[in-house]
């Protein structure tokens, strides 16, 4: 199976025993970069009030120790713009995390705001 899933993506990775076991891994991903993107649009909100200009702030912060993947998406696009592009794929995928949670009794308490801000209302 490894050339099948070699055509997906570069890094494969064996994750535990139980069917079922990377999709939960795959979705608590998601739900990590949805967490990172929310921080990242608050922090270029706060830099913009401070007159700073978002995307040199994500440019910057991208080789600083607070860079994460996510604000590196910041560095080009308005966030507004990045934020409607994304968001319809992050409220399914929290969405998704969200249940799959449910399904396995994970605690995703530490993630409540992050739920409230991606979820579809």
């Amino acid at each position: 199976m490894r050339p099948v899933y070699a055509c997906y993506g570069k890094d494969i990775h064996l994750v535990g025993a139980k069917l079922g076991d990377a999709q939960v891994l795959k979705l608590l991903n998601n739900l990590v970069l949805a967490a990172n993107m929310m921080n990242a649009v608050e922090l270029l909100r706060v830099g913009e009030i401070y007159g700073l200009d978002a995307n040199r702030v994500a440019q910057v912060l991208k080789t600083c120790s607070g860079g994460s993947f996510a604000m590196s998406i910041f560095e080009n696009a308005p966030v507004a713009t990045v934020m409607a592009g994304a968001k319809r794929y992050m409220d399914k995928d929290v969405q998704e995390a969200v249940l799959a949670a449910k399904d396995v009794k994970l605690d995703l308490s530490a993630f409540d705001q992050t739920v409230r801000y991606f979820l579809p209302r």
